[in-house]
């Protein structure tokens, strides 16, 4: 079993993990001819935000872990609700609210095979501040947040009855697999399906509309020059971390890779989602 998820864990960032981040030079300058210095303030911040987060885990495992789940839990939670706008603030915490949730969900219905995970790096500390009930205190505090946000964005007529059934069916849907599964299919077929591909979408029909018209073909066939370099840099840094005998577990040092690469696209993406969401003002 371990295998095989191990496997499907794979195959998913591959597939879509990855190159749903891979485009983000093109979502900035979709609408406009970036010039040679533009470019290169665009990739010279990009980096410079990578090299951040990794010299940020070196010096400080345990608060950038925790920056990373809260950076995702706002990103993830940005991501299924862009279109409910309830004002900068309220927005704010219902995406934050959701992606809490989300993640404490997952981890306190998988406790003991996330402590495996997270145990691995010893800087990180995480017996002191991940346990069942600091799990069910962010569950009930972040669930209460949101059903009570989601609610009054209906009653504002900011989501329809529909909408909201969706989202209440999909977190109960996400939630029910992480009861009866584990910690890493939940997290592949929530990332998989849920995210990635909704992101791949949103990111198509903004290029698809932008200064390039980019068609279906030239949008996939886009996605893998950078998704390559990607997978390389991750390739490269897990095999040293295997030479260098650290005894991270593989899904522990996948945490610390993905966040160094993923940092800089969170706020690509946030702009996006922002315009995205204008259009339901």
């Amino acid at each position: 079993m371990e295998d095989v998820q191990g496997y499907l864990f794979i195959i998913t960032l591959v597939t879509v993990g990855i190159p749903h981040g891979s485009l983000d030079h093109k979502i900035l300058f979709s609408n406009k001819l970036p010039t040679l210095n533009e470019k290169l303030k665009f990739y010279i911040t990009y980096v410079s935000l990578m090299l951040v987060t990794g010299v940020c885990w070196y010096l400080e495992p345990k608060w950038s872990f925790i920056g990373f789940l809260v950076l995702s839990a706002y990103h993830f939670g940005q991501s299924q609700l862009y279109y409910v706008n309830l004002g900068k603030g309220f927005s704010w915490l219902m995406y934050l609210s959701w992606g809490v949730f989300l993640l404490s969900s997952i981890i306190y219905f998988n406790l003991t095979e996330c402590l495996n995970f997270f145990l691995s790096l010893d800087q990180l500390e995480a017996a002191s501040y991940v346990n069942s009930r600091i799990m069910v205190l962010l569950m009930i505090g972040s669930g209460g947040l949101l059903l009570a946000l989601l609610v009054a964005a209906f009653f504002l007529s900011k989501i329809s009855i529909r909408d909201l059934g969706y989202e209440v069916l999909s977190l109960i849907v996400i939630i029910a697999l992480a009861v009866k599964s584990t910690a890493v299919i939940t997290f592949i077929v929530y990332f998989g399906l849920w995210h990635s591909l909704v992101s791949l979408t949103l990111e198509y029909q903004h290029l698809k509309h932008g200064l390039a018209r980019i068609k279906l073909s030239s949008f996939i066939n886009s996605l893998f020059p950078h998704s390559a370099v990607a997978i390389l840099f991750m390739v490269s840094l897990y095999w040293y971390s295997l030479n260098s005998n650290w005894g991270i577990s593989p899904y522990m040092m996948f945490i610390v890779l993905i966040s160094i690469i993923t940092v800089p696209h969170l706020f690509v993406m946030s702009r996006l989602y922002n315009l995205f969401g204008q259009r339901f003002v």
